[in-house]
């Protein structure tokens, strides 16, 4: 489709075969082309002289589809208007192109001899792919299969990375301390309470051995839902949230947060950089992309307790 041009196409026919050209018409512009066809722009156009709209249109058409049948041929107002089209628009302007359709029942020999020698189509979805149209549905089965290939390996990359999480978790168990070792009610008193939403229990069981080894309190929950309720029955000094939650997203999650105390620092965290760009993640502390080490997450907390 050419910008410099209003419409893609002017399609022209006898008033007769308006339900016809309504065909073409819906089939032009379901398929991403700019039509003008007056029945439907003139309408658009009401107190705007009739010729004035004729004449913008026809030297702001990219091309020209003319409908020949028994009907049109029939009209000396349509043969003249096609003579019209042929002589000031085709001749004169070779990049612009002069169409005929016809039905295939249609006479060719009833076609004005002028006119011949054009290109002549009785197949719209000819027409259309002449005429530089894009097969729109096509294309939105096209995009579905690409967002199934992204979400496909969206969720190849999580379960690359809560096994990595596994792993490094394995290798923590065997440095000294387990899951599940828990230090006395005395000692927990004094220490800062994090809040782990996550629903990769990989990913949340080794964020809960490395913040307790770090020396804090943690709190996980597999949902946006569950998350909530915690943190309306503990004290939590501070809440890591996963983007991509089922039924909430951490995105949510962050706002009800956010709207019980504004004073919470909450960091998000994904395995994308993208969703950084988000509004919605602007109301966030910190935001961390998810990694095999814990080194800058660790950071941010610490940062952001201290604070």
């Amino acid at each position: 489709m050419n910008d410099k041009f209003q419409y893609d196409v002017f399609l022209s026919f006898a008033s007769k075969d308006e339900e016809q050209a309504k065909l073409l018409w819906n089939e032009l512009s379901s398929n991403g082309l700019r039509v003008f066809w007056s029945n439907q722009t003139l309408k658009e156009s009401v107190g705007q002289s009739f010729f004035s709209v004729i004449q913008n249109a026809l030297e702001n058409s990219e091309h020209f589809l003319v409908v020949c049948t028994d009907h049109a041929m029939k009209s000396k107002w349509v043969r003249m208007e096609y003579e019209t089209f042929f002589s000031q628009f085709y001749i004169h302007d070779k990049e612009r192109r002069l169409i005929i359709y016809h039905d295939k029942c249609f006479d060719r020999i009833k076609i004005p001899v002028f006119l011949r020698n054009l290109q002549t189509s009785n197949d719209i979805k000819e027409v259309v792919s002449i005429l530089g149209g894009e097969d729109i549905e096509k294309i939105k089965q096209e995009n579905i299969l690409l967002q199934k290939e992204v979400h496909r390996l969206r969720s190849e990359n999580n379960k690359l990375i809560s096994e990595n999480y596994s792993l490094k978790r394995g290798e923590v168990n065997y440095s000294g301390k387990k899951y599940g070792d828990h230090d006395d009610e005395e000692s927990k008193k004094d220490k800062k309470s994090i809040l782990v939403i996550d629903d990769e229990e990989g990913v949340r069981l080794l964020l809960q051995e490395e913040l307790e080894l770090a020396g804090y309190n943690v709190f996980c929950a597999h949902n946006g839902y569950k998350g909530l309720d915690i943190f309306a029955e503990k004290h939590i000094d501070l809440a890591i949230v996963d983007i991509n939650l089922p039924e909430m997203n951490g995105i949510e999650v962050l706002r009800q947060l956010k709207e019980k105390n504004n004073d919470i620092p909450v960091i998000l965290c994904s395995a994308y950089p993208e969703y950084k760009q988000d509004l919605g993640s602007w109301a966030a502390d910190d935001y961390v992309v998810k990694a095999a080490n814990f080194d800058e997450l660790l950071h941010s907390i610490k940062t952001l307790l201290k604070d």
